[in-house]
């Protein structure tokens, strides 16, 4: 075994793209095109959604009427 030498190109492994690297959008559709990993909008969209659900889900449970104790 030779320590020294390099590995030929096709026997590196290959990494996936990383978000911000060129990316063809037109190939994107549907939701894909808002909400993807690819790109930096559509992880930053992501990100956003997730705020604004669980500022919904916190804002339901404050003004949600509060359950009244029945009359006997």
């Amino acid at each position: 075994m030779n320590y020294g030498q390099s590995l030929p190109p096709a026997a590196l492994p290959t990494l996936p793209s990383m978000a911000g690297e060129a990316v063809d959008e037109s190939q994107l559709k549907g939701l894909s095109k808002y909400f993807n990993s690819q790109t930096n909008r559509g992880r930053a969209n992501t990100a956003k959604a997730t705020y604004a659900f669980f500022g919904v889900v916190i804002l339901y449970n404050i003004l949600k009427p509060k359950k009244s104790t029945a009359a006997k």
